[in-house]
């Protein structure tokens, strides 16, 4: 708007139009964060000037760019904000595997609702919350059954938190064996 103000006025020429788009560009990417090119973006704005027949062409083609950039770091912004989440809440899930967190305390914990949550799982790790969970758990049992082949079932289900005998039945339905045939089978003793 202020390069607008200024042009109509005719108190910019091309080459102090540019200097000013340059030093707006510099502030987006301050207020973005980062998030921008302003090299890039500078040079498109300056293609799309010099290539304009008249003010009002190129005012309309650099808002649309503009805002084109906006919409995109916010996007980028919000799925950063969502990607720290996830990894924020998958650090605490494994800071004890023991521990059973319910959807319903991760959502305390991190004030955010529990269907977000859902979101952010079904986005990033392709399984509901519940599923990635004992999938996870069942990995972090068989990584406990190599470094300790001779542990017992349950302490191997107490490692992880799962009561010996859904242990049992989980792993088995995501493996195919059940624990002591997975350890037969995969593991050298």
């Amino acid at each position: 708007d202020m390069l607008e103000q200024k042009w109509e006025t005719n108190l910019y020429g091309v080459d102090e139009l540019l200097v000013q788009l340059f030093v707006i560009i510099g502030k987006l990417q301050e207020v973005l964060k980062g998030s921008i090119n302003a090299t890039t973006l500078f040079a498109q704005a300056e293609d799309i000037l010099l290539k304009s027949s008249s003010y009002y062409q190129y005012l309309v083609q650099l808002k649309s760019l503009l805002g084109d950039v906006i919409t995109s770091a916010k996007t980028q912004s919000r799925q950063n904000a969502q990607e720290e989440l996830f990894g924020n809440i998958d650090a605490l899930l494994w800071a004890d595997p023991k521990a059973n967190y319910s959807l319903e305390e991760i959502s305390q914990r991190f004030h955010v609702s529990q269907p977000y949550i859902s979101k952010l799982f079904r986005t990033y790790s392709g399984q509901s919350y519940k599923d990635y969970v004992l999938e996870k758990k069942v990995k972090l049992a068989i990584q406990f059954m190599q470094a300790n082949p001779d542990a017992l079932i349950k302490e191997i289900a107490a490692h992880v938190g799962i009561e010996p005998l859904y242990f049992s039945t989980l792993f088995c339905r995501m493996t195919g064996e059940s624990p002591s045939q997975y350890r037969e089978h995969h593991l050298a003793r």
